[in-house]
């Protein structure tokens, strides 16, 4: 990925961490809270957790606000067949 694209990703003005743990040896959890760390917006996703490093849980991308959803930042860390449903759900939302 060119550095033109990362700096453009961090300019986004909302994050969602699809994967996040609460699990604090996992990626998901450290991927999270190196947002926070950095004072970004974040917004974990899970489906069962209510809430994770104190944040708001959303249950899927598709639950997310659509304001949200015009200009998010999105981290998938998750297991090859959820990330190709998630991919797929996020190809789904930006049809609409």
């Amino acid at each position: 990925m060119s550095s033109k694209r990362v700096v453009d990703f961090f300019k986004r003005s909302t994050f969602a961490v699809v994967g996040a743990s609460k699990d604090p040896s996992k990626f998901g959890n450290k991927v999270l809270k190196c947002y926070i760390a950095h004072e970004k917006p974040v917004i974990p996703v899970h489906r069962t957790e209510k809430s994770i490093e104190g944040l708001y849980c959303a249950p899927s991308l598709s639950k997310l606000s659509p304001d949200i959803l015009i200009d998010v930042g999105v981290s998938i860390v998750t297991a090859p067949p959820v990330t190709r449903q998630v991919l797929e759900e996020g190809l789904d939302l930006g049809k609409t």
